[in-house]
């Protein structure tokens, strides 16, 4: 996508496509990015950023779209969807910014950007180490 050479450690199986470790390069020296793991995984974008869907506590599920800083190994926050039932039990769904504030939005709102997002979801072919 941008350039920058990068190597992602990735699931079989059941975790096809799941990102398991993410390196990137800074300062020409490769560097360690994010990683996931049960509960909280990452995946490639087609647009280029980094999706992290993770489960937090009961009735929580997390969306956040990352794009990967030149350079660098941070993550810079675009957006996020929240389901959380123990935030809010009659509207559960939510939507942050880089702010990081989750605000209100409908059922239909938060359908359609999951349903963006898993449509835009890379499907990554790993060559398994031997």
């Amino acid at each position: 996508g941008d350039g920058i050479d990068e190597l992602i450690i990735g699931g079989t199986g059941s975790k096809q496509s799941s990102i398991l470790r993410l390196y990137t390069m800074v300062d020409r020296e490769p560097a360690y990015a994010a990683g996931g793991s049960e509960g909280n995984e990452y995946y490639a974008l087609a647009w280029n950023d980094i999706l992290n869907e993770y489960t937090g506590e009961a009735g929580e599920t997390c969306y956040v779209i990352y794009s990967l800083e030149p350079n660098s190994t941070e993550l810079f926050w675009q957006v996020g969807y929240k389901y959380d039932t123990a935030e809010d039990k009659d509207n559960p769904w939510f939507t942050a910014y880089n702010d990081r504030e989750w605000e209100p939005i409908t059922e239909e709102e938060f359908n359609s950007a999951i349903t963006r997002i898993n449509s835009d979801r890379l499907s990554l072919k790993f060559t398994p180490f031997k």
